[in-house]
């Protein structure tokens, strides 16, 4: 069967046709999943999250860093303006990283800790093997240390 589904109040006029199988992988996490495919989803979105706090903590490591080197300039009467510049451009451009990597870290938690809530999953995880709870309680440290980050 195809769903139909017209979007009213949007630039969208046409309706949009949905297969019932397309809907269904949408919904993956609804129905009850392997303890293979549980693991494999835990260990993709733990990995995602584990990447992108440490994407965050080395911008704020390398900003700190920069900063210290500008200060260094500054402080040194003999320092070359143009060199002074330059860290100051890569500082501005460290620093604009940032919010945009704590952003992709905030998505990237919140999808893990839908994921890790999910009825679902705490089901599974309840009647699941030992390797996977393990995989879980390893998923929850990484959500609270990314929590931190953001």
């Amino acid at each position: 069967p195809t769903i139909h589904i017209k979007a009213v109040g949007t630039r969208l006029e046409n309706s949009v046709h949905i297969h019932w199988s397309d809907f269904r992988k949408q919904t993956k996490t609804e129905e009850k999943m392997s303890d293979n495919q549980l693991a494999r989803e835990l260990k993709i979105k733990t990995a995602a999250v584990k990447r992108l706090t440490a994407e965050v903590g080395s911008y704020i490591k390398e900003a700190e860093m920069n900063k210290i080197q500008i200060d260094k300039l500054k402080a040194d009467s003999d320092a070359n303006a143009g060199k002074l510049k330059q860290w100051e451009a890569v500082y501005a451009e460290t620093q604009s990283m940032i919010p945009n990597s704590r952003d992709r870290l905030r998505v990237a938690t919140e999808d893990l800790s839908r994921f890790l809530n999910s009825p679902a999953v705490q089901q599974q995880l309840a009647t699941g093997e030992p390797d996977t709870q393990q995989l879980w309680a390893e998923a929850n440290a990484m959500l609270q240390n990314a929590i931190m980050q953001i």
